[in-house]
């Protein structure tokens, strides 16, 4: 079978946590929002501080949001990384998260973001129940 993959294709990235938020885990809700970036060095204090006194927990409170992780990178192409638990895709373009998001805070250091990625994944559920 490891004949089979392309390994050329393959990603490992290896983050740290930082911050958690929300009220629950992310990984319970269907969907994952990914958002990695890097910042301009002279940025870096101010983006940071936005995340951890603002948008981490604005992001978080939105309705349909289940949590919201922030991490750093230890071996990764990014340096950083936050991951939000949706309910559904469409909290993403709801008036709450919108207005989370785009903050005169958060729109000035948007242009100072070095090579951000985004992506959306619909989380599997395992087939077999744990029994307790």
């Amino acid at each position: 079978m490891y004949a089979l993959y392309d390994n050329h294709h393959r990603l490992r990235n290896t983050y740290r946590l930082l911050n958690a938020r929300g009220r629950g885990s992310l990984y319970d809700a269907p969907w994952l929002y990914c958002f990695k970036t890097d910042v301009d060095p002279e940025t870096e204090r101010d983006f940071n501080d936005s995340y951890d006194t603002e948008l981490l927990d604005a992001l978080a409170a939105v309705p349909g949001c289940v949590g919201a992780r922030r991490f750093v990178a230890v071996d990764a192409p990014q340096k950083y990384m936050a991951l939000y638990g949706l309910d559904s895709l469409d909290v993403v373009d709801s008036e709450a998260w919108q207005a989370a998001a785009n903050t005169p805070w958060r729109v000035r250091i948007r242009s100072r973001l070095r090579n951000p990625v985004k992506g959306y994944f619909q989380l599997l559920r395992p087939t077999v129940r744990r029994v307790t």
